[in-house]
């Protein structure tokens, strides 16, 4: 009896993962398909958020801008001054400077809106003893750079801003003006 080569040689169990029609193990052949389809770090996909699943007129997801993709980590990867948080930087230091301590951890803690910003004008002192120096910035209303007038061709007078701050309200707004103190909890 003559044997042939392959009958000498133990065969793998019919059912091992290495030989199995249908294994899960990637081959390279298979890797190199799937490193097509993965999606890389630099691309500029965004994936679909709430307001995207919502649209239903294509199979396709379509993203729909909005004000939230500006502070969006997606859109903020850049390490050049080229990103949409960083344009915003200089303005919203600007208005913190300008805003009473107060103000600013009541919008933190409560989770409101920033309330306060340039109360104060540049260079003065509140009740508490802050001074507030930062860089006022243009008044477009007052000024021809802008279309805010009422009618055109009709410029504000001077007697339209006189009664915009009165410093006696001044004092009874900031005499009411209370933020309760809070303590930092240590972690043990």
């Amino acid at each position: 009896m003559v044997s042939s080569p392959a009958s000498t040689r133990p065969s793998p169990p019919p059912y091992s993962p290495i030989n199995h029609p249908h294994s899960h193990s990637r081959s390279n052949s298979n890797s190199s398909t799937h490193s097509r389809t993965r999606i890389r770090p630099s691309s500029t996909y965004l994936p679909p958020d709430v307001i995207d699943f919502l649209d239903d007129i294509t199979p396709y997801h379509y993203h729909h801008e909005g004000p939230y993709d500006a502070a969006s980590h997606h859109r903020n990867r850049s390490c050049h001054n080229r990103n949409p948080i960083d344009a915003l930087k200089s303005s919203n230091e600007e208005a913190l400077k300008a805003t009473p301590p107060g103000k600013i951890a009541d919008c933190i803690w409560n989770s409101r809106p920033l309330d306060g910003v340039a109360y104060y004008p540049p260079g003065s002192t509140d009740p508490e003893g802050n001074t507030y120096d930062y860089e006022e910035g243009s008044n477009m209303m007052t000024e021809d750079r802008g279309d805010f007038r009422r009618w055109p061709g009709m410029k504000f007078r001077d007697e339209d801003f006189k009664n915009d701050f009165d410093s006696s309200i001044r004092g009874s707004v900031t005499s009411s003006w209370k933020f309760p103190r809070f303590r930092c909890r240590r972690r043990r």
